[in-house]
């Protein structure tokens, strides 16, 4: 894949709140979910998403999204919300039951929920006060 604080040309990049409580754990649970290492991860405010938008990759400004953004040698796509968070679950090793049925939820109804959740979540999950990596190999799958 892609060394840390390189650009990424290839693979899949997780670009997330970095101030959200919320977002660090999943984060953190997606580190736990994917034993082959095919995430890397980078903060909305940072340097990679920027540069990212520079390239008109179509990077959210704002920071209530999750983006999962796909990039091939020939293309990239981006999805956003609970499309990110499907294509997560299908990327990562452990797919929780509840995550089969959600499938079958209206995307648009999903995103309300997403939504719902991203306004709330500095009041439910705080303030992300620590780094979401353990070890030193999962430091490397991070971009500033």
């Amino acid at each position: 894949m892609f060394p840390a604080g390189e650009h990424p040309e290839e693979g899949y990049l997780v670009l997330y709140d970095g101030a959200c409580g919320l977002c660090q754990r999943s984060v953190r649970w997606l580190l736990d979910h994917d034993p082959y290492q095919r995430l890397f991860f980078a903060p909305l405010q940072g340097t990679t998403a920027a540069r990212l938008r520079s390239q008109r990759v179509p990077v959210p400004e704002n920071l209530e999204s999750v983006a999962l953004v796909v990039l091939y040698p020939s293309k990239t796509q981006v999805f956003l919300r609970a499309r990110a968070f499907l294509q997560l679950c299908e990327i990562v090793e452990y797919r929780p039951w509840w995550v089969r049925l959600l499938r079958h939820v209206p995307v648009a109804l999903l995103d309300l929920g997403y939504r719902l959740t991203a306004r709330l979540r500095y009041l439910l999950f705080g303030q992300a006060t620590t780094c979401p990596w353990h070890t030193e190999a999962e430091s490397k799958r991070f971009l500033p």
